[in-house]
């Protein structure tokens, strides 16, 4: 006859031997959303992964419908980042846009080409981080 903690292991914590042995034995099953957020992590959370998946290697179930939900929204994701460098770069643009076509330009006593020279350099060094 089996105990009730038998029957209902899991509502029970695991000991610690337990957990190590699972942890060494578990397969691993990758959805999509894991897939995908490749594209969408620094480099330094993607190089996590990768290092944690490479630890894995053998361990890693894809299921075919995660497998099929990634290839169709992979050029999508990767899309969707590359429009927020756009995004960003114009954002970072706004300033100097506003400071060449506002109303006050023409006021020779603002000194916009002065405020302008101060802000470019630290707006493209912000680009240039952007792209790299």
């Amino acid at each position: 006859m089996s105990s009730m903690r038998d029957t209902f292991g899991q509502h029970h914590l695991l000991s610690e031997e337990q957990k190590a042995d699972l942890w060494n034995q578990a397969s691993f099953s990758l959805d999509a959303s894991t897939m995908l957020n490749i594209y969408r992590y620094a480099d330094a959370t993607r190089e996590d992964l990768f290092r944690v998946l490479r630890a894995l290697t053998g361990r890693i179930w894809v299921p075919y419908q995660a497998a099929k939900e990634f290839y169709r929204n992979r050029i999508q994701v990767i899309r969707e980042q590359l429009q927020k460098y756009v995004e960003l770069e114009e954002t970072l643009n706004k300033p100097l846009n506003g400071l060449r076509e506002g109303s006050f330009r023409k006021s020779t006593f603002l000194r916009t080409e002065q405020i302008e020279r101060i802000l470019k350099p630290a707006i493209n060094e912000a680009i240039d981080l952007v792209q790299a």
